[in-house]
């Protein structure tokens, strides 16, 4: 998906704080035709988390803000005026978002962190404790619809599928790793404290498929690291 981005330069709500550098205008985005309101009408449902704006904070910046997190895209839009969206700029600068009057905490982090090339995206910070963190990412996929090219044949809408999640650990040195699918792979990432790990999932009969054992699992690895 190509982006045509032109930096604006302008105050928001009649601050002093220039903040505009982190925007881009969703009108001069080529080749989305999502984002028009004549397509929307004809897709089932949406690629937002909660499709109304929020109000929320960017951590750095003084001024609250009206913020939606699109999780096709993997972007967060905000709304200075009803007719006037734009998108925050994945700039590491600006990379914790406080929304829904701190509900909610979305980072901005790179997963290619053994890359030279970073490959940023937004993920839900779940638990934050002694230097280790639950993230979860959300995603919504798009499945084009389909013309019938006879009377026999159906039809089918566009449709933006049901969020999906993924979960990554991130360690004491920074690095975001997924996390593992199994017990087996867990154990790999702590072989000291095997034992201990393998009582505790015994114990507390933990599911690595459940998102509140994944929190308590995890609370429970800062406990021991």
């Amino acid at each position: 998906m190509g982006y045509c981005i032109s930096m604006l330069s302008q105050t928001f709500g009649g601050t002093d704080q220039t903040i505009i550098p982190i925007y881009n205008n969703l009108s001069n985005i080529e080749g989305n035709k999502k984002y028009t309101q004549d397509f929307y009408k004809d897709v089932e449902g949406n690629p937002y988390i909660f499709k109304n704006f929020v109000l929320s904070e960017i951590v750095g910046i003084k001024t609250k803000m009206m913020l939606r997190y699109n999780a096709y895209d993997d972007v967060i839009e905000v709304q200075k005026a009803p007719n006037e969206i734009y998108t925050i700029s994945k700039d590491p600068l600006y990379n914790t978002f406080l929304m829904n009057n701190n509900q909610f905490k979305l980072r901005l982090v790179n997963l290619e962190n053994n890359s030279s090339e970073p490959s940023y995206l937004y993920l839900f910070e779940l638990l934050n404790k002694n230097n280790l963190s639950l993230l979860r990412r959300d995603k919504i996929d798009f499945i084009e619809g389909r013309i019938p090219r006879t009377s026999f044949e159906l039809g089918n809408k566009p449709k933006f599928t049901s969020v999906k999640y993924s979960y990554y650990l991130e360690t004491k040195d920074k690095k975001i790793v997924a996390f593992p699918e199994s017990k087996a792979k867990l154990l790999l990432m702590y072989p000291q404290q095997e034992s201990e790990i393998t009582k505790f999932i015994k114990a507390n009969s933990i599911s690595l498929s459940r998102e509140k054992d994944l929190i308590t699992l995890t609370n429970f690895l800062s406990t021991i690291q």
